[in-house]
């Protein structure tokens, strides 16, 4: 299964899971109850439906508060189902 709409948190808190705190342990524990209550998501295909490639990227120079570091991200679909994105900062 492929999770895109937990890949903006999961790269936020990692960047913390070295050194944790509560709120962080909250969040990290927040995400995990909603993957649990979300497991039949995932990749659809459905018939009828056009199977074009379309991509699409964006860029937010010098956005994070803490670093300054810019972040990156694209994704790609097939169809209406999400098949493959990034995001790096």
């Amino acid at each position: 299964f492929t999770r895109p709409n937990i890949c903006h948190a999961a790269q936020q808190l990692s960047q913390f899971m070295q050194s944790t705190c509560k709120q962080h342990w909250d969040v990290a524990l927040h995400l995990l109850r909603y993957l649990k209550g979300t497991t039949g998501k995932g990749l659809s295909f459905p018939s009828g439906v056009s199977m074009d490639l379309v991509a699409y990227s964006d860029a937010d120079w010098a956005s994070c508060v803490d670093t300054r570091r810019s972040l990156i991200g694209f994704c790609i679909f097939l169809g209406t189902s999400l098949i493959s994105w990034k995001t790096k900062k």
